[in-house]
């Protein structure tokens, strides 16, 4: 791609090449609307591709019928993810890898396949890229219930879009859900998103070292909340638990998780940025240290009560 300078350094020459990517698995009661709101977009041209990872019930059907209708500028496309083996987030990550494999767009806008998004955000997003060349852009989050009322917004809300530092990354839990976007150049470089690792705290935190992370202070992203002990996230499967020994048990491999995440974001960043240091750095450290002591608690608590750890699903 041919870059100019813009002063504030090197920027692709306009206009930037947009994909949304769509992963699915399991959500025919949610992936109608989400379709739906994906493909009326205000923003041509984009790429939308949509794709299935093995759902055992009519989510690739549901998708398919709802693109059939569409008659709009973009480009969208079916894909089947061949990728099948594991669940939980090790699934939801190869998946993302491997449609990231698909698109030659310099902008990924990921949404999921149960949630919602504004028509103006591709909009929006794509902007951001072309103005300030960050690593990732994020925006506002809108909570609503299965029955599309509002639960509230996200509770980072600054008076204006802005960058975002590592410490506030994880302080604020600005990353949240899928109301991430990231430059294909920037995910290829870090290799992608593996194993357990939560890409929603993951990339916020790697792209707030690298080129910067962006936030919208717009909500554009509607996460729809609901309890789904099949949800590839534990918050979903949290919401679905039965009783409070299984939250407990649940609580557990989030802590886990959580931490399995900041220790590779150290690793990542460290890569990239071997003279690392400075505030965002110490904010990491102690955020390690701290879901350290709260996992080790939680570990402490089912070994009190002779409760048996789950298994991480993978």
């Amino acid at each position: 791609m041919t870059l100019r300078d813009s002063g504030g350094g090197n920027l692709p020459v306009f206009p930037m090449k947009a994909a949304i990517i769509v992963p699915a698995r399991d959500k025919a009661d949610y992936v109608g609307a989400c379709v739906r709101s994906v493909l009326y977009q205000n923003y041509s041209p984009l790429e939308i591709l949509f794709s299935d990872q093995g759902s055992t019930d009519d989510t690739l059907a549901v998708i398919k019928e709802e693109c059939s209708k569409y008659d709009g500028p973009n480009k969208v496309r079916v894909l089947q993810c061949p990728d099948v083996g594991d669940f939980g987030m090790p699934a939801m990550n190869a998946h993302h890898n491997w449609l990231n494999s698909q698109t030659d767009a310099d902008i990924i806008i990921q949404v999921s396949a149960d949630d919602l998004i504004h028509p103006d955000r591709a909009k929006y997003v794509i902007e951001a890229y072309e103005k300030y060349n960050p690593s990732t852009v994020h925006t506002m989050q809108e909570f609503i219930n299965p029955d599309f009322s509002t639960n509230g917004n996200s509770r980072y809300n600054p008076d204006e879009d802005g960058w975002v530092s590592g410490r506030t990354c994880l302080m604020e839990l600005v990353g949240g859900s899928s109301s991430l976007s990231w430059s294909h150049e920037f995910y290829d470089r870090i290799g992608g998103v593996h194993g357990q690792t939560i890409q929603d705290v993951y990339l916020p935190f790697v792209a707030s070292q690298d080129r910067g992370m962006w936030y919208i202070c717009v909500p554009l992203h509607a996460y729809v909340c609901y309890a789904d002990e099949k949800n590839m996230g534990l918050g979903g499967q949290m919401k679905a638990a039965k009783n409070a020994t299984e939250r407990t048990r649940i609580q557990e491999l989030v802590h886990y998780q959580i931490l399995g995440t900041l220790r590779e974001c150290a690793l990542t960043v460290e890569k990239i940025k071997p003279d690392w240091e400075g505030d965002d750095k110490q904010a990491l450290l102690a955020s390690i240290i701290a879901q350290g002591l709260a996992w080790c608690n939680i570990r402490d608590e089912l070994t009190k009560f002779k409760i048996q750890p789950l298994m991480m699903r993978g």
